[in-house]
């Protein structure tokens, strides 16, 4: 008979760490679950035979209760289960107290008394030998783990006197993964040769470099050709003709405007075979320049893993908020006028720009525009507005402006300027100005600072 005042803690076991209690026990080996392959909440994972063995702690009365209970949300599987005693697989020890498939307990009873602590017992799916454990695994996030923890109960008096330990039987991990793999996009675009502004100083394209891994999970999603992954590049694609996706050494796609590159060059996509996305060490987006005037900007990737079975949630293996893709910048100055109004009677607007350096540099403007009617924005680049001399400063009157854009007639027009000159950014400066009736103000400029190596800025 025990003595209910020396509680005793046994230890249910399936992984090599110890937990200190009165018991002994024997160990096993946790489980590898994938979170994508477990993310449907139909993965099935087996605890090996002779994987969940108990070792009392304490002795037992005939009727005590032994209850066993899987955490996180997972169950069972198998029709029933027995207590087996290791030594010879005796199954007379324990009865089932209750159990339907499914339930994240089983509960035995003993069916006599045991007189003396130490004993091994082995739970079994079958009643003939050591058999494994089916347990349905739900689905989780990664570094979670499933647990099994058990408890005695004495039914005389309702009070649990025995306990083991919660041990871990299957752990989580994501099972794949993306990343950007050393080249990132970080070209200068060219202000003067061969083409203005439709070049980088080092050539005609740019690379992305990407990678995608697979942990190999116990249990996990296995891959094909009809899963996808799916690849969003976003940032100012101006000037852009085509993007090669390659992965390994193969060519898998040529994106071009209106086919794969979005028809206002906001974002570039393309979905590859999973299978092959990840068998290869990098992909390539490589993006190659037209004919068109290149922009300044920063860029961003996301890569998402699409599972073609239905109900499998899809996965996000690389985050746009998350992963920098890079930055485009150009060798000269680059600033914005972002509100001027022209053509309005009674008062004027202008820029001038200052070059202290020691070759004559041209100005170009990108215009947005609309006029006082309200007729749909108008979008020129590359207008030419003139010449700075070294070491000078030129006016750039609003009849040039106005002459870049076109216009005729006496209405009103608001503009966005996107001033370039073709002069190193440190040593060319722009004001601008308007004058009315009551005095001259100054227009704000803003100056792109995206290198960070301009050291002069409003």
């Amino acid at each position: 008979m025990r003595n209910k005042s020396k509680i005793a803690i046994g230890a249910l076991v399936a992984m090599s760490a110890a937990v200190a209690n009165a018991g002994t026990y024997k160990s096993a080996t946790s489980a590898s679950v994938g979170v994508e392959g477990a993310a449907g909440g139909a993965l099935t994972g087996l605890v090996a035979a002779e994987g969940l063995i108990l070792t009392t702690g304490t002795t037992y009365n005939r009727a005590d209760k032994l209850t066993l209970t899987l955490s996180g949300g997972a169950t069972f599987q198998d029709a029933s289960y027995v207590l087996l005693q290791s030594a010879g697989l005796d199954a007379t020890e324990f009865t089932s107290a209750g159990y339907t498939k499914g339930d994240s307990s089983i509960t035995f009873r003993a069916a006599s008394d045991l007189t003396s602590a130490g004993i091994q017992f082995i739970l079994s799916s079958s009643s003939a030998a050591a058999a494994s454990v089916a347990v349905a695994l739900p689905a989780g996030p990664a570094g979670t783990s499933i647990k099994v923890s058990g408890s005695v109960v004495d039914p005389a008096d309702g009070l649990t006197y025995s306990s083991y330990a919660p041990t871990e039987l299957f752990e989580y991990a994501n099972e794949f993964a993306g990343a950007i793999d050393g080249d990132k996009l970080g070209n200068e675009i060219d202000v003067e040769s061969p083409a203005d502004r439709e070049e980088f100083t080092q050539g005609t394209s740019d690379a992305l470099s990407l990678s995608f891994t697979e942990t190999n999970a116990t249990y996990g999603a296995v891959l094909g050709d009809s899963d996808k992954v799916n690849i969003t590049l976003k940032g100012d694609l101006s000037g852009v003709a085509s993007i090669t996706v390659t992965t390994g050494s193969v060519l898998r796609d040529t994106l071009t405007v209106g086919d794969g590159i979005a028809a206002d060059y906001s974002f570039a996509s393309v979905a590859l075979s999973a299978s092959d996305a990840f068998a290869a060490t990098s992909t390539i987006l490589n993006v190659v320049t037209g004919s068109g005037i290149l922009s300044t900007g920063d860029f961003r990737v996301s890569a998402e893993l699409d599972f073609a079975a239905a109900g499998a949630p899809n996965d996000s293996l690389i985050s746009e908020t998350a992963k920098n893709a890079g930055t485009w910048t150009i060798n000269g100055l680059q600033a914005k006028v972002a509100n001027m109004t022209l053509n309005s009677t009674g008062f004027i607007s202008w820029l001038k720009v200052a070059n202290e350096g020691s070759a004559d540099a041209v100005i170009y403007a990108d215009i947005i525009y609309n006029d006082y009617l309200g007729a749909a924005e108008t979008k020129l680049t590359n207008k030419v507005l003139g010449t700075v001399k070294a070491g000078t400063v030129h006016t750039v009157s609003e009849a040039d402006i106005l002459t870049a854009i076109g216009a005729t007639g006496t209405g009103v027009i608001d503009a966005s300027i996107t001033v370039t000159v073709t002069g190193p950014e440190n040593s060319v400066f722009l004001t601008a100005e308007k004058k009315a009736s009551d005095g001259r103000v100054n227009i704000p400029v803003f100056y792109d600072n995206t290198s960070g190596g301009r050291k002069w800025f409003q």
